[in-house]
């Protein structure tokens, strides 16, 4: 009989597994080896285990006594996998971008991602970048969680003046490359309302990717640019649908309360 919790903590080593896998496939020196060997590995190894189970659950001793080799496979696979990620951290490349970032040597920066994270292309000099701007909020009984026009506002007024602070975790090359997501299209964000510069504006690394025309990624340490604010003419996801204010009044108020605060709407949005 297949013991429970030894069980259990080989379907946590597997899910420890899938992450290290969805981790590695983003560094470029590791996405080859990592679809063609690893991935593999990983579904050879997952329908083992649903047999073992079902070994288990069944009384068949053959299968529940592969157990311990399976267990041992996992963990061999966990550690090898771990290092290999870990030494990304201390490739010539990575220590080089490392050392770009803390001097905010963007140029080279832009150069020595691609080198490191996978699919990823320097953006197009003459592109726009567009960063959107969440306005909903934390559910709370009682209160809307679509911030007002005039919140709505101030929170773009106090994000053009203070910067865009880009996502720094939970992973340590997140932490130690911070990046925001953005499009080179507005109809690629999931929000209708967004901040819009000329990539050449930008203090920052702007990388493409190859999958992916629309999407960017900025790496920097805390974006500021001549932003204009983007809203969309139209939305019909459903957060917004459910309110009852229309979107064509929302987004009239928003520009008007943006103009009163001088905050420079592009030139197609004007009020």
């Amino acid at each position: 009989m297949v013991n429970v919790e030894d069980l259990w903590a080989l379907e946590q080593a597997m899910q420890d597994l899938g992450s290290i896998y969805a981790s590695a496939r983003q560094f470029a020196p590791l996405a080859p080896e990592v679809e063609h060997t690893l991935l593999p590995e990983l579904q050879r190894l997952g329908a083992e285990l649903r047999t073992i189970a079902r070994a288990g659950k069944e009384a068949r001793k053959p299968e529940a006594d592969a157990l311990p080799l399976y267990a041992e496979r996992v963990r061999a696979l966990l550690e090898a996998w771990r290092e290999r990620l870990e030494q990304q951290r201390k490739t010539p490349a990575y220590l080089a971008a490392l050392a770009a970032i803390q001097a905010e040597d963007w140029e080279r920066l832009q150069l020595l991602l691609p080198q490191i994270f996978a699919h990823a292309t320097p953006a197009m000099p003459n592109a726009v970048a567009y960063v959107p701007i969440e306005v909903h909020r934390e559910r709370r009984r009682g209160l809307n969680p679509l911030l007002s026009p005039q919140e709505a506002a101030a929170l773009i007024a106090r994000v053009v003046s203070e910067g865009v602070e880009p996502d720094r975790g939970p992973e340590p090359w997140e932490a130690d490359f911070p990046s925001i997501e953005a499009a080179s299209d507005p109809d690629a964000l999931a929000t209708p309302i967004w901040l819009e510069a000329p990539v050449s504006s930008l203090r920052a690394a702007v990388l493409g990717d190859e999958r992916d025309p629309s999407r960017l990624r900025i790496f920097c340490l805390r974006l500021q640019a001549p932003w204009a604010v983007g809203v969309a003419e139209v939305c019909d996801d459903e957060s917004w649908l459910a309110q009852e204010r229309s979107f064509a009044d929302y987004r009239k108020e928003l520009l008007q309360q943006l103009a009163a605060l001088g905050i420079a709407a592009a030139p197609r949005f004007e009020p």
